[in-house]
């Protein structure tokens, strides 16, 4: 689970009308409201997960008419969520045919098998790819290849994207426009 995420608290409860939900990030020494008074039948609440990490999370929900009467989540872990950023070329930088240029990215909470590194000579529209790599990997050397034709290779319309994933969701970071000659 990540902060930002919407998860689904679901229980099952038997003769309790309302109850609250409280989550803890160090295993119940503090406790943080999430709702109070909410009809027990429901049986599920939507949580929008707040911006922490912990590795010491549990969920509690009690019977607001018998504070008592009340019942413990397992320990569960929460992470930021994940994110590339394009470090170099990210715009404005003016490269040459036929010379090498290192792109380099940062990551943090990627846990895909692979990144993927495009680019577009057209101003984002297709994206082509460049290469894949290893998550551990931040850097690669790209020889900057002449075009098919002229006007492909002497653009100021070139962009690259580094793309990964994150707990299931991509994550991504596209430079502004870059030019070659």
């Amino acid at each position: 689970m990540f902060s930002g995420s919407t998860e689904v608290i679901t229980w099952t409860s038997t003769n309790i009308e309302k109850i609250k939900i409280e989550f803890s990030t160090n295993n119940g020494v503090d406790w943080i409201l999430v709702v109070n008074d909410i009809d027990a039948i429901n049986n599920s609440y939507q949580w929008l997960v707040p911006q922490f990490e912990s590795e010491n999370c549990l969920i509690k929900i009690s019977d607001i008419s018998e504070p008592l009467r009340y019942g413990y989540s397992v320990k569960f872990s929460v992470s930021k969520p994940g994110s590339i950023n394009l470090i170099q070329p990210n715009g404005g930088e003016s490269l040459i045919v036929g010379t090498t240029y290192k792109i380099r990215w940062s990551m943090t909470n990627v846990d895909g098998r692979d990144v993927w590194v495009y680019l577009s000579s057209d101003n984002g529209q297709i994206w082509s790819e460049m290469k894949r790599a290893n998550p551990g990997v931040t850097a690669f050397d790209w020889l900057i290849p002449k075009g098919n034709t002229l006007e492909q290779s002497l653009t100021s319309n070139y962009k690259l994207k580094v793309q990964g994933t994150s707990f299931g969701q991509t994550v991504s970071d596209i430079s502004d426009l870059t030019s070659v000659s």
